[in-house]
C-alpha cells in the first residue's frame, strides 16, 4: 500500500512538487478549479474559430471579437492590456493560446468589463443628437462610424458642427429664461457658490494632471460591419436610426443571449 500511495503522488505533477518542497504554479492550480474547467472548452471553442491551422495562435486583430463573444466589453486601451499580456513571444501580432486561456478566465471569473449601462449608450448617442430629436439621420450615422481616426480634419469639422448646434440650443434656452428671470440669491450664498465652484475646478484640473492618459483611438467599421450593424439599426421607412431602441436591442443581445459556441 506504501508503494502504491508513494508510486500515485510521483506520477501527480502537484502532489510531486510538493513533497520537493517546491510551490505549486498557481496558473496550474487555477485551470484545475472548478470555474475554468468549466470553461474552458468555451474559450477553446472561440479562440478556435480564427484558429484555422490549430496552430494554438491567432492574429491579435482576431483577439477583440473572440474577447467580446466571450461576454467580456474592454475599451481599447484595456483591450490592448489584455494583448499585451497574451503575446506570442516568438510570433510578433500573434496571440498564444496557452498565454490566453488563464487571463482571459480569470477576467471571466471576476466578471470584469461589462457591457455598459443603458445611460452611458444614451449620453454617447446623444452627444450627436443635440436638438434631442431621438433619432439620427443614416447619411450622418453612416459617416461617423467609418470615418478614420487619421481625419483630423474630417472629425474637427464633425466636433465643430455639433459645438455649433449645442451652442445654439444653449443660446435659446438661456433666451428663454431671461423672459421669466428668477429672483437673485443673497450675495452671501453667491460668494459661497463661486467658493465651492473654485474648489471643484481645481480638485478636477489636479486629477486631470495625475492621470494625463493617452487619448483612445477607436477603428472606424468596415464596410460588412457597418452593413450588418444597419440590418438591426435603420428605420427603412424614415431612413433614421432610432437609438432609444437600438440601445435596449443593443442590450438584450448582451444581458440575455448566451453566444452559442
Amino acid at each position: 500500500m506504501a508503494d502504491k500511495r508513494t508510486e500515485s503522488r510521483s506520477n501527480n505533477p502537484l502532489l510531486s512538487k510538493r513533497s520537493k518542497g517546491d510551490s505549486v504554479d498557481p496558473v496550474t492550480t487555477f485551470l484545475a478549479s472548478p470555474f475554468a474547467t468549466e470553461n474552458t472548452p468555451r474559450v477553446t471553442t472561440a479562440f478556435s474559430v480564427f484558429d484555422s491551422g490549430n496552430r494554438k495562435r491567432v492574429e491579435v486583430e482576431d483577439i477583440p471579437i473572440v474577447v467580446r463573444v466571450l461576454g467580456l466589453y474592454p475599451t481599447d486601451r484595456e483591450m490592448k492590456d489584455i494583448v499585451a499580456q497574451t503575446e506570442d513571444p516568438d510570433f510578433e501580432n500573434y496571440i498564444k493560446f496557452d498565454k490566453f486561456l488563464p487571463v482571459i478566465l480569470k477576467m471571466m471569473e471576476e466578471k470584469k468589463y461589462p457591457p455598459d449601462s443603458p445611460e452611458v449608450l444614451m449620453q454617447a448617442f446623444e452627444y450627436f443628437d443635440p436638438k434631442k430629436k431621438g433619432y439620427l439621420e443614416e447619411d450622418f450615422f453612416k459617416h461617423i462610424l467609418t470615418i478614420s481616426a487619421e481625419d483630423e480634419e474630417g472629425i474637427n469639422k464633425i466636433e465643430q458642427d455639433l459645438e455649433n448646434v449645442h451652442k445654439s440650443m444653449e443660446l435659446k434656452i438661456s433666451i428663454s429664461d431671461e423672459k421669466f428671470p428668477e429672483t437673485p440669491p443673497p450675495e452671501e450664498e453667491v460668494v459661497e457658490e463661486k467658493s465651492k465652484k473654485k474648489v471643484v475646478i481645481m480638485e478636477e484640473e489636479e486629477e486631470a494632471e495625475e492621470e494625463e492618459e493617452e487619448p483612445v483611438t477607436v477603428e472606424p467599421l468596415s464596410s460588412d460591419e457597418l452593413d450588418e450593424l444597419l440590418q438591426v439599426a435603420l428605420d427603412k421607412e424614415t431612413n433614421t436610426i432610432k437609438y432609444g431602441e437600438l440601445v435596449l436591442k443593443f442590450l438584450s443581445c448582451q444581458y440575455y443571449k448566451e453566444p452559442k459556441l
